[in-house]
Formats: C-alpha cells, structure tokens, sequence
C-alpha cells in the first residue's frame, strides 16, 4: 500500500507530527525505536513526516515516550496530544535543576533563541521584501508554535520558582 506524501496537515497535526520526531530523536532515532516498538522503520519514518497522515497509534504513542523519559520534553507525544485538547501535562518535561541565576538565564535565552530562529527561518519567503507571519507555511507556524509551548514551559518554571521561593 502506498502512502500519500503530499498531504497537508492542520497546524494541530504539525504539531503531532512535530513532537513525534522530537519523541523518536530523544528515544534514539527511527531504526532503534522501529526495533524497540515492533515496527518497520519505514513506519516510524511515516509517523514522523510532516506530508503524511499515517499518525502514531496510541499504544505506540506510549512506548515512544518511555523510551524518551529523562530527555528534554519528555513526555512529547502526550504533551502534544494534551496541548491539541487544551490542556497541559503537570511536569511534563524534566525538572531542571536550576541552582544558580545563570542556569535559568541560559534557558531563557536558549528557548527565545530557538523561537527567533524558527520564526526568521519560517518568514523570510524568496520574493517578499519584507518577512511575514501570514505567508508562513502551516509546517512552519507548527514549528514556532512547538518553540513557543517550550519556552513558555521555562517560563512556566521559572514564575513557579519564584512564587514558591523561600524567602526567610
């Protein structure tokens, strides 16, 4: 059976698609999660690809993330999914251990630079004298959504860590 490959997704399926590949990457790559989870690496590749509607099964969903615990975003299929319903996964990537200001400036600074690099990367159309946020393909607006869900997720901790500090 052939796959379509030119289909076109819906930003929340971007997004799905999006935080697959960024759950497969974490959990080792295609080839070891294909062997991990009992399916052919083509699959997986399927299940990851931003032109296809084939989407990760939810029992497959599971084992994916598992694979991915510890790793940055973890759990992302599930943050993903949860995000899609309007609602977010309590903890859902890993406590950072942030013992010092720095340590907290870097990921503030990391996470705006990945948002500035994915909304430059997505703006600047051939052609168009000026970058332009309505020009931006689905794929990329998915992208700079996913970096936007990260760095609000900094955010996120860092106002709770300021909020539960203890000041005496």
């Amino acid at each position: 059976m052939s796959v379509s490959r030119e289909e076109e997704l819906s930003p929340q399926e971007l997004a799905l698609k999006i935080a697959t590949a960024e759950a497969v990457r974490a959990a080792g790559g295609q080839e070891f999660v294909a062997r991990e989870v009992g399916r052919a690496q083509s699959r997986i590749s399927d299940y990851c690809s931003r032109t296809t509607r084939q989407f990760v099964p939810a029992d497959v969903a599971v084992m994916i993330d598992a694979l991915g615990t510890g790793r940055p975003g973890h759990p992302h299929i599930a943050s993903a999914m949860a995000r899609a319903q309007g609602a977010a996964i309590e903890g859902s990537a890993p406590a950072r251990r942030h013992l010092h200001l720095h340590e907290w400036l870097a990921d503030l600074s990391g996470e705006s630079a990945d948002v500035i690099r994915a909304l430059v990367a997505g703006s600047v159309i051939p052609g168009q004298a000026v970058p332009s946020i309505q020009l931006m393909s689905a794929n990329d607006r998915a992208t700079v959504l996913r970096e936007l869900d990260e760095l609000a997720d900094v955010v996120a901790s860092l106002r709770m860590k300021l909020e539960h500090a203890d000041t005496s």
